[in-house]
């Protein structure tokens, strides 16, 4: 070994050199076991005569430049007095609080790094171009108009048009395939007129479309600051603004579709929607404000929700677990129905107002969820279709809201 490790160092340097260099170490590693040995001898003295020993050369070196104070502890006569008066100061602090300066719920919404971000921009090709595409199509046949602003959407990219006076608009409308034919994209859409505005819109899907996260939609400032009790992103219209909307004043909502046209993917968005509802006076979507029962027959789509501190039961997916959730529903809401009436309250709304103010419990909105109707109608029709249809008819006033989705909104199934 000591071959080794000198023989490395005699190559570069000289015989005492390498001495010097190896006894540096021998002498350093004899003081630390130095120190180790030492056992100081302690003398039993009291507390006043205890001097400070100053520490050893290694200790002041290697340890900790912070120093830590003790505290003496309390007798036990003043610690008592000191809990004694911490005990009768808790509840008068209570009583002094007041519920319009404190936040109604400590519930914390997820962070929106969970989502994605909006990414790429829609290509809507040449907007000049096709204006006067759709100018000259409509001369050709003896229609004449006045071109407005485009608006370019993530979807679609909207031609607005004034025509001239005495022009029917119905001639626009029939002119569909020949504009599609002229500016070779299929199918566009003609809305004679815009709502609100004396204008013909002509929409044209664009050749590259933009997706629309949810991310950027609630961080919007006119949803972080709405007054809405349930605000649901819907996403945005073809002049790309966001769309907000309210599930209390629907007061229930169909979603319908065929298989891959993105009902599910709606319902998850709604869900977050309603998590996500910020933490304002009468307004919050923690679980004292907010509760779910979602049923999922497909027993694929709502099983991540399975954690969630809203849901009042676990995810449903038979048909008799959804008939009890569906009679405990009706069961709840005559409840809530007499307890509006002691308070003389109109709707659900205002009884929280209510009740907010005197320091009492609120009543939380509830939401039923169902992914797929047909399913359930099928096995337990009769029973569904009648709690459906009281709920629907009643449940609004007492901030109970039905979101149902099915392929086929037929008669058969609802």
């Amino acid at each position: 070994m000591g071959n080794i490790l000198g023989l490395p160092l005699l190559k570069y340097f000289d015989f005492w050199a390498t001495q010097v260099i190896f006894l540096v170490p021998i002498v350093a590693g004899i003081l630390i076991f130095w120190q180790f040995l030492r056992f100081p001898k302690e003398e039993p003295l009291q507390e006043e005569q205890k001097e400070v020993k100053k520490p050893s050369f290694i200790r002041r070196v290697f340890s900790s430049k912070f120093k830590v104070k003790e505290i003496p502890s309390f007798p036990s006569s003043q610690q008592k007095q000191i809990e004694t008066q911490r005990a009768q100061a808790e509840p008068i602090k209570l009583k002094t609080k007041n519920i319009k300066e404190t936040p109604l719920s400590s519930y914390q919404p997820p962070p929106l790094d969970l989502l994605e971000k909006d990414r790429g921009l829609p290509t809507s090709g040449d907007t000049r171009i096709n204006s006067a595409i759709i100018k000259k199509t409509l001369q050709n046949f003896g229609i004449e108009v006045m071109m407005s602003e485009v608006n370019i959407g993530p979807t679609v990219t909207q031609y607005t048009l004034k025509p001239a006076e005495g022009i029917k608009l119905s001639r626009i409308t029939a002119l569909a395939n020949d504009l599609a034919l002229a500016l070779a994209s299929h199918p566009i859409r003609i809305e004679a007129p815009i709502p609100g505005r004396s204008l013909v819109g002509i929409e044209v899907p664009n050749k590259v479309r933009a997706r629309v996260k949810l991310r950027n939609l609630i961080e919007n400032p006119n949803f972080q600051k709405s007054s809405l009790n349930l605000a649901i992103v819907l996403g945005r219209d073809v002049s790309g603004t966001p769309v907000y909307a309210d599930l209390a004043r629907m007061p229930h909502l169909l979603v319908a579709g065929s298989t891959g046209t993105g009902k599910t993917i709606f319902l998850n968005s709604l869900i977050l929607s309603l998590l996500y509802q910020p933490n304002l006076p009468f307004k919050s979507g923690g679980p004292e404000m907010l509760r779910f029962i979602l049923v999922d027959p497909k027993r694929v789509e709502f099983s991540i929700y399975n954690n969630l501190p809203h849901l009042l039961a676990p995810v449903i997916h038979t048909p008799e677990k959804t008939i009890n959730a569906l009679r405990w529903l009706i069961g709840e809401m005559e409840r809530r129905f007499n307890v509006l009436a002691e308070v003389k309250a109109r709707d659900i709304k205002s009884f929280n107002e209510i009740v907010l103010k005197k320091g009492e419990e609120s009543l939380p909105y509830i939401i039923l969820i169902i992914d797929e109707l047909a399913d359930l109608m099928a096995a337990r029709g009769r029973e569904m279709e009648t709690y459906i249809a009281r709920l629907a008819q009643m449940a609004r006033a007492v901030g109970i809201h039905l979101v149902v989705a099915t392929q086929r909104p037929s008669v058969e199934v609802i």
